[in-house]
């Protein structure tokens, strides 16, 4: 589990992960999602730190909205994250962009499939 910013974190999931929410059995949240292995579906729970938990979307197939959620605005589009980039402040047209940016900038592979979660 990666701390995207301040609330958002990223857990990695599988590409063919559904079904993805947050439950609670008792003492603490779990992330919980559907998957195949070797063909076979199934049935996965991540325990989550203690708090309060609430599952925002899966960035394998995150929308522009989803992306809106995490990813901050920059002017009139969306924060470049890289590094590299920052002291060139040019923004975004799109958030999808700016979140491939902000996953990268945290060290994790914007190709692989998380699962963005929020602590409330």
């Amino acid at each position: 589990m990666t701390q995207i910013t301040g609330k958002h974190f990223a857990i990695e999931v599988p590409e063919d992960a559904t079904n993805i929410e947050i439950c609670n059995y008792g003492e603490n949240d779990t992330l919980e999602y559907m998957h195949h292995i070797d063909g076979i579906a199934a049935y996965a729970m991540d325990d989550l730190p203690p708090g309060t938990w609430r599952f925002l979307f899966a960035t394998g197939t995150a929308t522009e909205e989803d992306a809106r959620t995490v990813v901050e605005r920059y002017g009139k589009g969306w924060k470049d994250y890289n590094i590299y980039h920052a002291h060139k402040h040019i923004p975004y047209g799109l958030a999808i962009d700016s979140l491939e940016t902000l996953l990268r900038s945290k060290g994790l592979d914007e190709n692989k499939n998380y699962a963005i979660i929020e602590k409330l």
